[in-house]
């Protein structure tokens, strides 16, 4: 039999129906609803004529709630204390509706004689898959799912370290950007968010560093700043061609000066001394048209005795800029006292020493973000040659991820 003649069939047995049972009409919020009150008037054996939705309120009222109408016929003659206002007198003309107020969506012809439980088991499904949809499409939800490649960065990037506040903000950007699909792959979601990471520190460039004539490397003791000197001056050995002087200051820690000598006599640059503030500004003027970089003592941010004296030597230098050498190490806090204590100091950036004694580089990078001071170098292990490279944010926002520079 073809579908015509099933339609038809179909269409008979409907008329034939209401000619024995009315139909009633029953209103309600949702669908659901709407189906329990048919259960409720005209028991669960109740067969479904038809459903959708209109628009309910009297004609006058311009914004009209929608609702969900169902037509339903009962199976047996219900008591008249159960029975819902017919909808038509004549049981075998199905009356016109209120005007909908969406277009009404036709019951498939297999379904119109389905029954009232049928119908609700049906709703809920539909109802439990809708849910369901919106859960999966609601891109938010990627923020609490564990296993999602987002929340794996999220989880990676607190566990460094990483300020907790912009870790949320930089999760909530990528789900505003990022398809569903583009979501759901590791490469991309961490690759886009290494990209908002790195934009948030800068970097001085090599050139910019040269283009003064003293150079002073700050830091707190054990940051590695005699290391750090020699290593700068390898560098700029072969990338520069202006004459290279190291004065060394710091004369006080047992071992600097013996230290200080071997690196400048294998690297084949004198080692000038100074003991005070003056003798180091004479130095330095002497050494006009050339690039001097001065090894200081290590200072206490927290010490005001260490703080003056640090600063009467940066003072008295001419045209000098400074550097401020920490360790991978290092506390956030402390870094940040460091950078406070030497701000009026021609502070212009920062040194990262002992990169390869930690694997969680969040305070360095907290310390970069907040303060706005660019990174100049990057250095790790004691070799002086080929050990100190040029910073670069998308490299060092590498190292919150365990991607290492080769």
């Amino acid at each position: 039999m073809g579908l015509s003649s099933r339609l038809e069939c179909k269409r008979a047995m409907l008329v034939d129906t209401q000619t024995q049972f009315p139909t009633h009409s029953f209103q309600a919020e949702n669908m659901l609803a709407a189906l329990e009150k048919v259960r409720m008037e005209l028991g669960p054996e109740a067969i479904i004529v038809s459903t959708r939705k209109v628009a309910s309120g009297p004609a006058w009222q311009v914004w009209k709630k929608p609702v969900v109408e169902v037509v339903a016929m009962g199976t047996g003659t219900p008591a008249p204390s159960q029975q819902s206002v017919p909808v038509e007198t004549s049981p075998a003309i199905v009356p016109s509706p209120p005007e909908p107020l969406v277009e009404t969506q036709p019951i498939p012809v297999e379904e119109i004689d389905t029954t009232v439980e049928q119908a609700i088991d049906i709703a809920e499904k539909a109802v439990s898959k809708e849910l369901e949809t919106t859960r999966s499409k609601n891109p938010y939800r990627m923020l609490g799912d564990s296993n999602s490649p987002l929340s794996s960065v999220k989880q990676r990037l607190l566990e460094q370290g990483v300020d907790g506040d912009l870790v949320e903000s930089l999760a909530r950007v990528c789900l505003r950007n990022f398809s569903q699909q583009a979501l759901t792959d590791p490469l991309r979601v961490n690759e886009y968010i290494q990209q908002q990471l790195a934009v948030k520190i800068r970097s001085l460039s090599p050139q910019a560093v040269a283009a003064s004539q003293v150079v002073s490397l700050v830091g707190p003791s054990g940051a590695g700043k005699t290391n750090t000197t020699a290593k700068l001056l390898a560098y700029y050995q072969q990338e520069s061609k202006k004459e290279l002087h190291w004065l060394s200051a710091d004369t006080i820690r047992a071992g600097a000066i013996a230290q200080a000598r071997v690196y400048s006599e294998t690297l084949e640059i004198p080692l000038q001394l100074a003991y005070g503030p003056s003798e180091a500004a004479d130095i330095c003027k002497e050494a006009k048209g050339g690039l001097t970089l001065v090894d200081t003592p290590g200072f206490t941010p927290t010490r005001e005795s260490s703080v003056i004296r640090i600063g009467d030597m940066l003072s008295a230098l001419p045209q000098q800029i400074t550097l401020l050498v920490v360790s991978a190490t290092e506390k956030e806090q402390d870094v940040m006292a460091a950078i406070s204590v030497l701000r009026p100091f021609n502070l212009k950036a920062m040194i990262v020493t002992k990169m390869d004694a930690t694997d969680h580089f969040g305070s360095i990078f907290n310390a970069a973000w907040r303060s706005h001071l660019p990174l100049a170098f990057l250095t790790s292990g004691p070799d002086v040659i080929d050990d100190l490279r040029p910073a670069d944010p998308r490299e060092f926002v590498g190292t919150l991820f365990g991607i290492r520079a080769s």
